[in-house]
């Protein structure tokens, strides 16, 4: 299970949204933040959420990353609000519903441009 604080990522786990790329990310936070803020993804996994586990584990951090699997529309208002950061990776999204809903909670999400590196 997980518990505030987080950091939250919510969709699915297919290439182009970057998800290994917010792990590698995480992993070079300071171990105080890494300590404080567990890494929640949810989505469901299928072939690309085994693919994320094992590098959660290459990186030595599987026990702060939190795979929740699916997570029923009626929940998502409070995951999302629970969230201290919600982290967008992708590298190939327009605007999205998604991003129109975090906003609507309020909580921070960084943005930018390009790659993770």
């Amino acid at each position: 299970g997980f518990k505030s604080p987080y950091l939250l990522y919510v969709g699915n786990f297919k290439p182009h949204k970057e998800v290994h790329s917010l792990i590698q990310a995480y992993r070079h936070l300071p171990i105080p933040t890494r300590e404080k803020f567990q890494l929640v993804l949810a989505g469901a996994e299928g072939v690309y959420g085994t693919v994320l586990r094992k590098k959660a584990a290459e990186e030595g951090i599987s026990q702060r990353v939190v795979f929740t699997g699916y997570i029923n529309e009626p929940d998502l208002p409070t995951l999302y609000g629970c969230a201290d950061l919600f982290i967008f990776p992708s590298s190939d999204e327009g605007g999205t519903r998604l991003i129109q809903r975090v906003d609507a909670t309020r909580i921070p999400r960084p943005e930018w441009r390009g790659h993770w590196s």
